[in-house]
């Protein structure tokens, strides 16, 4: 079985979906409106990344810092506007 052959099995085994978005908007894309809508005013308010992944992890809502603050610095892999 060749590189080429082990991929194609890879994308047609796997459940995880690849996209062009981070994790972390992977994760805001799954939250409810509502819930989404907190999260962005909390960074329009400069709420400090530790405060808010406390506040989604109390909520069961798993995600890193790490990818939060890539997201908010705009180093993440997300298409650029």
């Amino acid at each position: 079985m060749g590189l080429k052959d082990r991929l194609a099995e890879i994308q047609t085994t796997t459940s995880r979906v690849y996209n062009e978005y981070c994790a972390f908007q992977n994760m805001l894309l799954a939250l409810n409106p509502e819930d989404k809508k907190a999260v962005d005013d909390a960074f329009a308010r400069n709420i400090p990344t530790s405060l808010i992944i406390a506040a989604l992890r109390k909520e069961g809502i798993k995600t890193s810092s790490d990818s939060m603050r890539l997201h908010r610095a705009g180093r993440c892999k997300c298409p650029k506007k």
